[in-house]
């Protein structure tokens, strides 16, 4: 009786060893099987490829996505400019000698001739746009563009570098140059913003313009014209340095050279073919108009005082004194505006002066001072002291007319006691 084969067990498969490969093959058939060691050398290979042969192998997109694009045109989904392509913007070169800092600012290169053929080169084949203008001025290195942009706003090269410091940072250095060695400001004007419609008659306005264009009254550049009329003087009273430019402007002329000529304007005025009637009217511009013209010597003295301890003006350290605002309210009550009750200005030698030359003033009825001279000593005193300044002035006691006449009678009898010494010595 003939032995059947074993049947393996159910749930069981037969297994079969591949002697040459060393590996068990299921079901009895041999398999190829991979080495291991192969396996791990080429792990190893892929591990340690160099960064540099994995660059140069780059996928060819454009390639891809001009086959996609023309696809799609065939297609008609999409249409293909077949025109020539715009030129590329050209970068400009760095400065070679710049500073790396910024503490100094290149201007603005010349092209030279090979740039210039380049140039006329490129603008003969393709006329550039606005679009392309902008596209290259994007492109510009940072470098460049702060060189541009400085030379713009600042001074040449050799003012800025004698007075900027190398700070390592380009915009302080930029920031300090401008401030310091920039061109003088324009100074500033009265009445410089429109003067309106709200006049009687058309007289008062063209008698404004009038004044305003006479080359003797812009010399002048009177500041007590300024302190209520003038946008461009609110704009550069944030600055000491524009402040004392401005200050130094109005300074320059002597009294005998301006003083007439506000005076005279102040009576032309008022004057009904002029801005009589709208002065009648209390027009706020004519009535400041006038009391900028009325005190134009006072406030003259008063803004040219210098303060003895550090040569600055004292108007401008007034103005200028964020931490203390009540600094330049007296000089507003030379205009006839009350001193707010609340003001305590620094008590100081340039308060002081100016109080001193105010209470020369404040005796002429005609000066607006005469009005507020009192009550702005006595607050001031308030804070200072007693004895701080002159509370007893005789305000208002005398007028133009009167003062005009005693230096009239003062000059007649100086000139009788020369004469007389003249006949005295020919005696003699």
């Amino acid at each position: 009786m003939s032995s059947l084969p074993d049947r393996p067990r159910p749930g069981r498969r037969r297994v079969s060893y591949n002697r040459r490969a060393g590996v068990a093959s299921p079901g009895g058939y041999r398999l190829l099987a991979i080495p291991t060691t192969f396996l791990s050398i080429l792990i190893l290979i892929t591990t340690v490829l160099p960064p540099s042969v994995a660059r140069d192998i780059q996928v060819p997109y454009q390639e891809y996505d001009s086959l996609q694009l023309r696809r799609l045109a065939r297609r008609g989904e999409i249409a293909i400019d077949r025109g020539a392509p715009p030129p590329r913007p050209t970068l400009r070169q760095r400065q070679e000698n710049a500073d790396p800092f910024g503490s100094t600012v290149a201007p603005l290169a010349t092209p030279t001739s090979e740039q210039e053929g380049s140039t006329a080169a490129s603008s003969t084949t393709t006329p550039a746009s606005e679009s392309e203008v902008s596209a290259m001025a994007s492109a510009t290195d940072i470098d460049s563009a702060i060189s541009i942009q400085s030379t713009l706003v600042v001074t040449p090269t050799n003012t800025m570098s004698a007075n900027a410091t190398s700070t390592g940072n380009a915009t302080s250095s930029i920031e300090t140059a401008s401030a310091t060695a920039g061109p003088p400001s324009a100074l500033p004007s009265p009445f410089d913003t429109s003067l309106g419609d709200n006049f009687t008659a058309q007289g008062c306005p063209n008698f404004f313009n009038a004044f305003l264009n006479n080359a003797t009254f812009r010399d002048c550049h009177p500041t007590s014209l300024l302190l209520q009329n003038s946008h461009s003087f609110f704009r550069i009273s944030r600055s000491l340095v524009s402040l004392s430019q401005a200050l130094d402007a109005s300074c320059k002329p002597s009294l005998a050279q301006c003083s007439p000529l506000m005076a005279s304007l102040a009576s032309q005025l008022m004057q009904d073919s002029n801005c009589g009637q709208d002065y009648r009217n209390q027009n706020s511009l004519v009535v400041q108009a006038h009391a900028g013209l009325v005190s134009y010597e006072p406030l003259y003295r008063a803004t040219c005082l210098r303060d003895r301890a550090t040569g600055n003006y004292c108007f401008a350290d007034a103005i200028t004194n964020t931490s203390n605002l009540s600094d330049s309210y007296p000089y507003y009550t030379a205009l006839g505006t009350i001193l707010p009750a609340a003001a305590r200005p620094t008590c100081d030698e340039c308060l002081q002066g100016t109080m001193e030359i105010f209470a020369g003033y404040a005796t002429n009825r005609d000066q607006p001072v005469s009005k507020t001279y009192i009550s702005t000593a006595q607050q001031i005193n308030m804070g200072c002291g007693p004895e701080f300044v002159n509370t007893t002035v005789p305000v208002g006691t005398v007028s133009n007319s009167a003062v005009k006449q005693g230096t009239v009678t003062e000059a007649s009898a100086l000139l009788a006691f020369v004469l007389g010494l003249i006949v005295a010595c020919v005696a003699f």
